[in-house]
């Protein structure tokens, strides 16, 4: 037997009650995650929160752009 996650049950227990697709809801707590990591961290970093449903988890990534610093690009203007 699968024993759902407290964060699940409540996603659950809510949308029955309420009347509300659970997609909703788990758009609203991954906003809530990604909202509150803001002020907390004081960050301007591009924040993405998911929710795992097999792990009853939301998981909090930053997203970076990593670059080689010695990698230079050159725009051609030859008509090409």
């Amino acid at each position: 037997m699968n024993t759902l996650s407290s964060i699940a049950q409540n996603i659950d227990i809510l949308s029955k009650e309420k009347k509300i697709d659970p997609q909703l809801i788990i758009s609203a707590i991954e906003d809530a995650v990604v909202t509150a990591s803001r002020k907390q961290f004081k960050s301007g970093e591009d924040l993405h929160a998911h929710y795992n449903p097999e792990s009853g988890t939301v998981e909090l990534y930053a997203v970076k752009i990593v670059v080689d610093e010695g990698c230079r690009f050159f725009a051609r203007n030859d008509g090409r």
